[in-house]
């Protein structure tokens, strides 16, 4: 009879395929790394956790339409192209500031405000945003309120180096190119 204490040496089951299992702990479910807001660092994460959600859709276009046009060879060479996806990219800006709820408002923005964090040294880049601004061809106050809310999110969208950016805009500047609504949702966003 076989000693019970003892370990038997079994010879692998060949029928099966080998499973490899990462330990845990007991009491402990595997950790699966959730993608927060505050976590994301690609594009491609942050669209990922806004999509379905109808409130952002149009503005997640629109940001899908100016960043495809930066990345392909055929639109990077056709500067007007570019100048009017900006146009566009703006008024969507713009519109999602002035919602006058300010729930979907900061739906939104987090989105836009996400965009601008995770890149910050590419597309949404305060070189890149005013690049070929000279053909900008839908007057000279709308240049200027583009230029300005584009390098206040771009400043102030990483939350922690905010406080410290704050003092280096000029927030006044923007206030005059949206409704009340539009300064009082960056204000209580950006905590001015």
């Amino acid at each position: 009879m076989a000693n019970p204490n003892k370990k038997q040496d079994l010879a692998p089951d060949k029928t099966k395929t080998p499973v490899e299992e990462t330990p845990k702990s007991k009491g402990t479910k595997p950790s699966i790394k959730k993608v927060t807001l505050a976590t994301v660092k690609t594009s491609d994460e942050v669209k990922e956790l806004f999509l379905g959600n109808s409130n952002t859709q149009n503005v997640m276009n629109s940001f899908e339409n100016y960043v495809l046009a930066n990345s392909r060879e055929t639109t990077k060479g056709n500067k007007r192209t570019l100048v009017s996806l900006r146009f566009e990219l703006f008024n969507n800006i713009k519109n999602v500031i002035e919602t006058n709820d300010y729930d979907k408002f900061k739906q939104q923005f987090d989105f836009v405000n996400a965009m601008f964090r995770v890149n910050p040294d590419e597309v949404f880049s305060h070189t890149s945003l005013i690049m070929f601004d000279y053909l900008w061809e839908f007057g000279a106050d709308s240049k200027l309120a583009y230029q300005q809310i584009t390098k206040v999110i771009e400043t102030l969208a990483n939350p922690k180096t905010r406080k410290q950016q704050i003092g280096k805009i000029s927030v006044e500047h923007i206030f005059k190119y949206v409704s009340p609504t539009g300064v009082k949702n960056l204000t209580k966003y950006y905590d001015l």
